[in-house]
């Protein structure tokens, strides 16, 4: 048992290995889990979004476009599958995960990277974005983002994280409102960026502003000959209500975080919050923490989140808050990260310590995985119910 014991860390990178292919394979099969047996078909979401992923439809309205050509590849492969309609969704929220679990763990280690991770994907709103068979769930590419911006600042320019980079910010483009985002966090950090670009050859240099060209031409393209879609892409409402309208909008999103919705969304059940209490008290300790020590970037961090839940108000659009679910999971995972450092300070000299603090927040995990697989499971054939129900009406 004791040699067990004392070759126990040199298995780590198998350890590691192990734990990543069982929480893929564990988000695989709860996400999938009655895919393609769910009763009453497509939803009308979901109907309309299989009837616009084609070429001739994306050149007319190309938004969601990634999404959407994998769609239509899968669809193609496999003709009328419930299954293959919704795994875009899934493929794209698994990514997601990795993507942050990648740069949380670049910031505060595996463990917490581990717990955060689990955190996002177990909250009910990430869990039915990613079981719909909607392009609803790329309004997390500020994940990607991120995750390729981290990258390239820590390989110190690498071509693979340049082409990863380029190739992150021109198929994001694609998604609604999110050139507000990468607007704002070129203002932030464009003088780096310029910087590191400058160092590249010049060559390189002309192949990346190429590609970034060729990805977006067909943006550009449909949004000339269809002004129609202007307003929808820079998320400028069609109608603009009152200053007291907009003020309420905006309050009911953030409340819609924490405390209720406004109204009955078809991905929650009645007006529950989109994050639980261990989230909130989470978050606002790790709020805490980046205000007291990295003010700048807590400042930038919570305007973005204010501005998507202005735009969510002024759109009545519930689902553009996803855009704010991944900076709200950072300070997530900054309160658990704080909380472990204060723990080994107080027992700073006792091994067992930290084993202890793993599993308290561990418990806190489990309970919060429950509570979300529970809800999700519960709430996802209730709002294609309620959609269907909709139509009648």
């Amino acid at each position: 048992m004791w040699q067990t014991l004392r070759a126990w860390p040199v298995w780590k990178p198998a350890r590691l290995t192990v734990l990543v292919i069982v929480f893929i394979t564990a988000g695989l099969l709860l996400l999938a889990w009655q895919f393609g047996s769910q009763p009453g078909g497509l939803s009308p979401a979901e109907a309309s979004s299989a009837s616009a992923s084609h070429l001739q439809a994306l050149a007319k309205n190309p938004f969601f476009a990634p999404w959407r050509l994998l769609q239509d590849i899968l669809v193609k492969l496999g003709h009328q599958s419930l299954w293959l309609d919704r795994l875009p969704s899934i493929l794209f929220g698994l990514g997601f995960l990795a993507a942050f679990f990648w740069l949380v763990s670049t910031w505060f280690g595996k463990l917490i990277a581990v717990y955060a991770t689990i955190f996002l994907g177990a909250t009910p709103f990430y869990i039915l974005l990613a079981r719909s068979g909607t392009p609803r769930i790329m309004y997390l590419w500020p994940i990607l983002i991120m995750a390729a911006w981290v990258w390239l600042g820590r390989t110190k320019g690498s071509l693979l994280a340049w082409w990863a980079f380029t190739l992150t910010i021109a198929l994001g483009l694609y998604v609604p409102g999110i050139i507000w985002l990468t607007v704002a966090g070129a203002i932030w950090r464009g003088r780096q960026l310029v910087t590191s670009f400058r160092q590249l050859e010049i060559k390189l240099e002309a192949m990346l502003a190429l590609a970034v060209v060729i990805l977006i031409v067909p943006l550009i393209i449909a949004l000339v000959f269809h002004p129609n879609l202007i307003k929808p892409y820079f998320l400028i409402p069609a109608h603009f209500d009152s200053i007291l309208g907009i003020l309420a909008g905006w309050g009911w999103m953030i409340l819609a975080f924490v405390f209720r919705s406004h109204h009955h969304q078809t991905l929650i059940l009645g007006q529950t919050a989109i994050l639980d209490d261990a989230q909130i008290g989470l978050a606002l300790l790790g709020g805490y923490i980046m205000w007291s020590r990295l003010r700048v970037s807590f400042y930038w961090l919570v305007g973005a989140s204010l501005f998507v839940c202005l735009a969510a108000g002024l759109n009545d659009n519930f689902y553009l808050l996803a855009m704010a679910l991944p900076l709200i999971a950072i300070l997530v995972g900054l309160g658990l990260r704080y909380l472990l450092v204060e723990w080994m300070h107080v027992f700073p000299r006792n091994p067992l310590a930290r084993h202890f603090a793993s599993i308290l927040m561990a418990v806190l995990v489990i309970v919060h995985v429950f509570y979300g697989v529970r809800y999700g499971l519960i709430a996802w054939p209730h709002s294609l119910a309620v959609q269907h129900l909709y139509v009648l009406k």
